[in-house]
């Protein structure tokens, strides 16, 4: 998965104006902290007074890595399915032990019941392709008429007309094709069994019945991966992308080979544990995943067994979010060295968490 942080990131401090108590008509400003340029304009959209409180809350108790949370995500990841075309480098789906499937719109109210009245954008997008989910544009749908936002991340390469219409008129407020490369051997050097032919035509073709309809959404983004191999090509992506007529162009960071890559070129993180870009793991207190099946993951990094923290199905969220290994990991990013799960060795964890590795002390850092 690609996550949402890395798309872009906008400034906080917008404002809205809403409805008071009274009627009156009232500026609320949406003051949290590195919000995305996605959120950023789903907080526009579907931000309300109530959400606003639950996600400041939060943002406190993340700052201070609370151990136990008293509030509720304001964004997840709610996975349409773990099943994929693609056999993209870097990429655990087919190797995951996590059960295969995809997510039956009809347990989507199971899964949100505690969780609506404070939503305001899910992340339809995981460990594999939304678009392999025949009834994806049923489950926006249901997202949609609760006042939430939603976002979808796809690779364009598998997406039928009929269905490419069905998730225009669903109510989705983004689409993200996640194309890296306009020739056939810079796209194949990531994203292998894919082609860049066909995914640029069906994000062509997406642009024009979108249009077609008269309506702004969703917002669609064509998002480019910086690697070594595509780096000579995004100044023609760009124009190609003004060419088809998306609404944004947007470059994002790509790991290849134990190295992170921008448009400046390479940095690494693996080779050098001081360069960690994050001082805690933000993901453990607000930004959690729902795999398909209900089951409950700390992060979008993760695609194994351990990482499986609670049932939706079978227990309430606040049980879940506060359970041992939840409490453990934050304990972990907070500080506590002598804490042992699975989160050690994280790239987000701060610079001075030790490993202990044939006896002796490291200070590491692993791959996103």
């Amino acid at each position: 998965m690609e996550p949402d942080s890395t798309f872009a990131t906008g400034s906080s401090g917008a404002a809205k104006t809403v409805d008071d108590d009274t009627g009156r008509r009232a500026l609320m400003l949406i003051d949290l902290p590195n919000l995305s340029r996605v959120g950023d304009q789903l907080w526009q959209r579907y931000g309300t007074p109530d959400k606003l409180d639950n996600a400041r809350r939060l943002a406190k108790l993340t700052a201070a890595c609370a151990e136990r949370i008293d509030a509720f995500p304001w964004r997840i990841v709610l996975e349409p399915g773990n099943l994929c075309n693609l056999h993209c480098k870097e990429c655990p789906t087919h190797e995951s032990d996590l059960p295969k499937g995809l997510l039956d719109p009809a347990d989507i109210e199971t899964y949100l019941q505690d969780l609506w009245p404070h939503l305001v954008q899910v992340n339809l997008f995981n460990w594999g392709e939304p678009v392999l989910n025949p009834r994806l544009p049923e489950i926006i749908e249901i997202i949609h008429r609760r006042d939430v936002g939603t976002q979808v991340h796809a690779n364009m390469n598998r997406f039928p007309e009929a269905l490419m219409g069905r998730v225009i008129d669903s109510g989705l407020d983004f689409l993200v094709a996640s194309i890296d490369g306009v020739s056939e051997t810079a796209y194949a050097g990531y994203r292998v069994g894919g082609s860049a032919k066909q995914s640029l035509e069906n994000l062509e073709r997406f642009v024009k019945l979108r249009d077609a309809r008269g309506t702004s959404t969703p917002k669609i983004v064509w998002r480019f991966l910086c690697f070594p191999h595509t780096l000579d090509e995004i100044d023609q992506a760009r124009r190609l992308a003004a060419d088809i007529g998306v609404d944004d162009f947007a470059l994002g960071e790509g790991f290849l080979d134990g190295r992170i890559w921008t448009s400046d070129g390479p940095k690494s993180y693996v080779d050098n544990p001081s360069e960690q870009p994050v001082p805690y793991c933000n993901d453990l207190f607000d930004f959690p995943v729902i795999h398909w099946d209900g089951t409950v993951l700390p992060c979008c990094y993760v695609a194994d067994r351990r990482f499986i923290w609670g049932d939706l199905r079978q227990s309430s969220w606040m049980d879940i979010f506060n359970r041992a290994a939840f409490r453990e990991a934050r304990r972990l990013v907070a500080g506590d060295t002598s804490i042992e799960c699975p989160c050690r060795g994280c790239f987000k964890i701060p610079k001075l968490v030790q490993l202990s590795v044939s006896g002796e002390a490291h200070e590491v850092a692993a791959p996103v």
